[in-house]
């Protein structure tokens, strides 16, 4: 096993107006991602759930746990291990009210 880095990665960032985020890619050999909702405003218009992208070109699906959506509330963190999907983006129920920057880490070996 090599060394382990943590280092930060683009942001995911809904537009003010807009449901779905920005997307990340190039982070299938991510041992684990953070991704930290902003703290302000308390409360987000929507919920957030978290999608991920099978393959290159293909349509981003809900990610699950449990059977259950992975949501991301306003002030929380959600790691996610063992990635292998090569894109992430979030996904709003409802177009939000304001930008919505979501801070991305992601940890790797070498």
């Amino acid at each position: 096993m090599g060394q382990s880095f943590v280092s930060p990665i683009a942001n995911l960032v809904i537009s003010a107006g807009a449901t779905g985020s920005s997307v990340i890619s190039g982070i299938k050999d991510a041992r684990a991602l953070c991704i930290f909702a902003p703290a302000s405003p308390a409360t987000l218009t929507g919920s957030i759930k978290i999608q991920a992208y099978p393959t290159a070109g293909a349509n981003p699906r809900d990610l699950t746990s449990g059977g259950a959506d992975i949501t991301i509330n306003a002030g929380d963190a959600v790691v996610l291990t063992d990635v292998v999907y090569p894109k992430i983006r979030l996904l709003s129920s409802l177009a939000e009210g304001a930008q919505r920057t979501f801070n991305v880490t992601k940890r790797w070996e070498d």
